[in-house]
């Protein structure tokens, strides 16, 4: 047993001389060495100021004042670190058999920037001071220098108090700060599991963040490694489970990410909370996600819920050229769109809502800006889509979006009972512009115009073919801009407010009225748009009872009509037709029987043999008068030359002396009451339009 006892006094010995030679040594040799070990290991300056205070008991440790570490060369913002103070605490055996264990360390109110340069770099990639680097300022010249690259150590227990951490993205110009910040960090082995737990205040919200690394040295190598974490508060819950890496940045597992309170996506995205509407909530994300070194990043059997909106589907973003681009493809039930245009639209969905004012076409600005965030080719299948003042069917359409042009390809769109196919294209590269082909089959016109325009006067089922644009920032300048060209042909349908066949019938114009329609087999026509306004000249229907033909304009700018429709049918074996006006506001016109259009439809022949007989009967008493009308002079010109002759001529002998003068100064004057005497003009002229009129 006695060499027991002597072996443990030789440890005793040592274990004192170390302690008295730590407690000997100056406390700015301890920060030139720490300096020194911390470029070796980092490749960054550390620098310690005010008193560093060694410790022996219960654990050989050092505790300083202000700290802070150097940022990367290429950063303007300022130290990666600073804290206003620092302690440490090693297990004094490991030290001695050469291990760096330290039991605990403390940061005092740290302000720690994360920074992330233009080209992707980041300011957390270290590496070690290469073997001829210079020491860091204050160091012994003669102290040597560690090998390159992390060394081993263990982390008992870490905390982090009072902190604030910054994030700075050049490349995209975001500045995200949180605040308060509280940490537990948990490394029980080098090359083992590690455990993060961390509390603080972002944008007004209470987070809490928590990270399991599998192994941490790979982490710290930057090396992609298995990592799971989990965030919850302000309003947010989620977490992935998967493999994440820093140098460079890359990961590949499963996401679930939810918002009960889109206010914290919005603080996040570093915009105001109120541009979010509230029909975003909830707010959903999940799948399996790829980001690649080269900062693609990808996703599979994606989940995305937006409000009532849950759509699946993979996409992929590149950052990389003049814009971002995406390429996706989405399926979805029932897409609500509704409720993502204003506050005060949260009902639209009607013609009052976000297209159509009680008062006409919304003159609210559109904002395209949004379609040069990025490029994009997104397919679609939904099984409904609800927009403002229009509900579509099952959908199948392929968005190209280029430089703030979108090109929307309509493979299938169910709408009103009927198939829209074709392209539509909203144009934001300089203003707005909306264009497109458009070709419609079978829908349904009633449930279509209300929702469009406010009126159901007209239904049916319909066909259209149409080529139109129209350029404006708002919906009103849209429509009075509108042009465009097309054809149509409307079948089993009927038009509300007047019932033409029993105007053709009756000849009563009062056959109008919200109770009373004109029912047709079959219309067709084409028609022009120029400025907003629709103009068609061949209109033809057919009906059980009358055809009809009509021409006129819409004015869809002014939301205003002006339509001339005459009917024709076989009354009784006589031939019968009926012009109607149709004028006013489309949502409430108005309908009147022309009636002299009906007198000159109608009574054409019967006008005619009359207008005979009186020419007639003129040409007899001019012929008396003795008018007669040279070639290619009318009978009215014949007697008026006829009678400025004679008056000519009457004029001639009064002042010829050759017609005695009746009249004397003793001549009694006219009696009141006698006619004056006229004219040959005025006779010959009174006489040719009685009998013009009789």
């Amino acid at each position: 047993m006695r060499w027991l006892f002597r072996l443990g006094g030789a440890v005793l010995t040592v274990l004192i001389a170390v302690v008295v030679a730590i407690a000997l040594i100056p406390s700015d040799k301890i920060a030139d060495l720490a300096a020194r070990q911390f470029l070796a290991t980092t490749g960054r300056a550390l620098h310690l100021t005010g008193t560093v205070r060694p410790s022996i008991w219960p654990q050989i440790g050092v505790t300083t004042g202000p700290v802070e570490i150097a940022n990367a060369d290429w950063s303007t913002e300022g130290p990666m670190l600073r804290a206003e103070g620092l302690s440490v605490g090693l297990d004094l055996s490991a030290a001695l058999r050469g291990a760096v264990i330290i039991r605990n360390l403390e940061l005092v109110r740290p302000s720690i920037l994360l920074e992330r340069a233009a080209n992707g770099a980041g300011n957390w990639e270290m590496g070690g001071a290469p073997a001829s680097a210079a020491p860091a300022d204050g160091a012994t010249s003669g102290a040597g220098t560690a090998p390159a690259g992390p060394q081993s150590f263990v982390l008992d227990h870490g905390l982090i108090s009072g902190g604030t951490v910054r994030w700075i993205d050049h490349a995209t110009g975001q500045r995200l700060t949180f605040s308060a910040l509280d940490g537990d960090i948990r490394i029980p082995a080098f090359d083992g599991p590690a455990d993060i737990a961390l509390t603080g205040d972002f944008q007004g919200q209470r987070l809490a963040l928590t990270a399991s690394i599998a192994t941490f040295s790979q982490a710290m190598a930057g090396a992609v490694t298995p990592v799971r974490l989990e965030i919850e508060g302000g309003g947010i819950g989620g977490s992935f489970e998967g493999r994440i890496g820093i140098g460079p940045f890359a990961l590949e597992g499963a996401v679930d990410i939810a918002a009960t309170d889109p206010a914290i996506v919005m603080a996040m995205a570093n915009q105001p909370v109120g541009a979010l509407p509230p029909a975003m909530a909830p707010l959903a994300v999940g799948g399996k996600v790829t980001v690649t070194p080269e900062g693609t990043a990808h996703l599979r059997q994606g989940r995305v819920q937006i409000g009532s909106n849950i759509l699946t589907g993979a996409a992929d973003f590149y950052p990389a050229g003049d814009r971002p681009r995406l390429v996706a493809q989405v399926t979805t039930d029932t897409l609500d769109l509704v409720r993502f245009s204003a506050p005060d639209r949260a009902g639209a969905g009607t013609a009052t809502g976000a297209a159509v004012g009680a008062s006409g076409w919304s003159d609210a600005p559109i904002d395209v800006a949004a379609l040069g965030a990025l490029d994009a080719e997104v397919t679609l299948n939904a099984a409904a889509i609800v927009l403002p003042g229009m509900h579509l069917g099952p959908t199948r359409t392929v968005l190209h979006l280029d430089a703030g042009r979108a090109v929307f390809d309509l493979r299938e769109v169910r709408a009103y009972g009927g198939l829209i196919t074709g392209e539509f294209v909203v144009n934001g590269r300089n203003g707005l512009s909306l264009g497109g082909r458009l070709d419609v089959a079978d829908m349904a016109l009633a449930p279509m115009l209300l929702e469009l325009a406010g009126s159901d006067r007209l239904s049916g089922t319909a066909a259209v073919q149409v080529k139109f644009l129209a350029v404006g920032n708002s919906m009103a300048a849209l429509m009075q801009g509108l042009s465009g060209q097309g054809a149509f042909r409307v079948t089993g349908g009927a038009i509300k407010g007047f019932d033409l066949a029993e105007m053709i019938r009756t000849l009563d114009a009062g056959q109008v009225g919200d109770g009373l329609s004109t029912v047709f087999d079959d219309a067709t026509g084409s028609f022009t748009i120029a400025k907003g306004i629709l103009s068609n000249a061949d209109l033809r229907v057919a009906a059980p009872y009358f055809t009809a033909t009509g021409e006129g304009l819409v004015d869809i700018g002014a939301r205003r009509l002006d339509y001339g429709l005459t009917g024709t049918a076989d009354v009784a074996g006589n031939v019968v037709t009926v012009p109607v006006r149709i004028k006013g506001p489309w949502a409430d016109p108005g309908f009147k029987l022309d009636a002299q259009g009906v007198i000159d439809a109608n009574f054409a022949k019967e006008k005619a043999q009359l207008q005979a007989q009186a020419q007639a009967r003129l040409a007899k008493e001019a012929a008396r008068l003795g008018v007669v009308a040279q070639p290619g002079e009318s009978l009215e010109d014949a007697a008026r030359r006829t009678v400025e002759e004679k008056a000519a001529a009457e004029l001639g002998k009064l002042l010829t002396g050759q017609t005695p003068v009746q009249a004397t100064a003793a001549s009694p004057a006219p009696a009141v009451g006698t006619p004056a005497p006229q004219s040959p003009e005025d006779l010959l002229k009174g006489l040719l339009l009685k009998q013009l009129g009789n």
